[in-house]
């Protein structure tokens, strides 16, 4: 179940309006988000339920632990007990089989004899979500940045709380813990905004990251090489939007979801595709940079130019957009033949979008993360700001309108979103 399924479409009013009716007590509510929670995973994969489980109690047992005066020895030791047991399921549950195929092709091209088995594990949903959270709360229970939580429900309740369980946004337990511990009430502010989060998110979701892929980046992917140069560089770039559209659609959704339930989630992302030069080479180049300026004042202006500006941005999003790629290939062939695709004068046919494709697709979508991006700008930010001063009226048209063509241009979307099993 996600929150683009139509599971989910049953799932949620129930879990509103129960959650609503209930005393104004945490512990009701709280007990309400925990079966919620253990629910939904549920839904997705009954047999590790008792994994979500297990890995919680071990990880409030330490936490109790580490909360106390203890030497700091052993509560050394408990802190990598914690490392040592949530690293380990990572390890177990998303490199095993893949260590144990490529051990198998290296003794193969070896010539040994012998044979590893072939392992088929299942990958717990969204483990590596509540694992780093679980063990972010141990090492800051160790380091003292944060109280141990007293009660069992109110961790597992943070660990299971199922919008940001599965794919974020990512949450530290020092944001969420504290909110869990007093009643929620029933705001309108909330549920507002709420509603137009996860509208947004699911407008992201499915118009823009499930329609990218399938008309653009599958088909490219797919025949890595057959396309011209230009259909490879549309993929890159529709692949880079895919993504992000995919994650930031999720984390909008998973804010809404929890805005329902008073309860709020932060925000995952600040305008990356504005980002101006990568944080490793950064560093590197300002080195290099300020050598010149020593040498040369006139360095200094350059710097402040837009031009300049324009020229960074243009080298980290394109760095960006090819760091994507080896994610996507799927394999060394494949990976070489679409990097060979991107050169210039490669031939190959024409990736033919339609121009009714083109301008509910491919028009939409950049339209959409363009103008999220220029709105987070302090000089376009005030427009945000007239948009909700208008009249109830006005604004639900604006929604009425976006909710029409979701239903008339977009498809009831199956896929699942990217980082569902990261």
């Amino acid at each position: 179940m996600t929150f683009t399924s139509v599971e989910f479409l049953f799932f949620w009013p129930l879990a509103f309006g129960v959650y609503w009716l209930l005393p104004r007590r945490a512990a009701w509510q709280n007990g309400w988000l925990l079966a919620l929670g253990y629910a939904f995973y549920w839904a997705w994969h009954p047999g590790m339920v008792p994994l979500l489980a297990a890995t919680t109690l071990v990880d409030y047992a330490i936490g109790r632990y580490l909360g106390g005066e203890r030497p700091a020895g052993p509560r050394r030791v408990a802190l990598w007990l914690s490392v040592a047991w949530n690293v380990g399921l990572l390890v177990y549950f998303k490199y095993l089989g893949f260590l144990a195929v490529s051990l198998d092709a290296l003794l193969t091209r070896l010539g040994l004899p012998g044979s590893l088995p072939v392992l088929q594990i299942a990958l717990p949903m969204g483990i590596s979500y509540f694992t780093l959270q679980k063990l972010s709360y141990v090492i800051d229970v160790y380091d003292r940045r944060l109280p141990a939580c007293p009660s069992l429900p109110r961790f597992a309740t943070a660990v299971a709380f199922f919008p940001h369980m599965v794919a974020g946004p990512v949450t530290r337990p020092s944001a969420l813990l504290p909110q869990l511990e007093v009643p929620r009430g029933l705001s309108a502010g909330d549920v507002s905004t709420g509603a137009l989060l996860f509208l947004i998110g699911y407008l992201e979701k499915a118009c823009i990251a499930d329609t990218f892929a399938s008309t653009l980046v599958d088909p490219v992917f797919a025949r890595a090489g057959a396309f011209s140069a230009g259909a490879h560089w549309a993929a890159a770039f529709g692949y880079a939007i895919q993504v992000f559209c995919d994650f930031a659609g999720y984390s909008l959704m998973a804010m809404g979801v929890a805005r329902g339930f008073g309860l709020h989630l932060p925000l995952n992302f600040d305008k990356p595709f504005l980002s101006t030069l990568g944080l490793v080479v950064v560093r590197r180049y300002d080195e290099f940079y300020r050598g010149l300026c020593r040498k040369d004042r006139n360095w200094v202006a350059r710097r402040r130019t837009r031009a300049y500006k324009l020229v960074v941005w243009a080298l980290t999003t394109g760095f960006f957009v090819l760091s994507l790629i080896p994610f996507r290939a799927g394999n060394g062939e494949a990976l070489l033949a679409f990097l060979g695709g991107l050169l210039p004068g490669h031939g190959g046919e024409p990736l033919m979008l339609g121009l009714f494709t083109l301008l509910t697709t491919v028009g939409v979508g950049v339209g959409v993360v363009v103008v999220e991006h220029l709105l987070g700008l302090p000089r376009f930010a005030p427009l945000t700001g007239r948009f909700f001063t208008l009249p109830a009226p006005v604004r639900g048209l604006v929604y009425g309108v976006i909710i029409i063509y979701l239903g008339v241009f977009v498809p009831q979307t199956q896929g699942l979103f990217i980082y569902a099993q990261f």
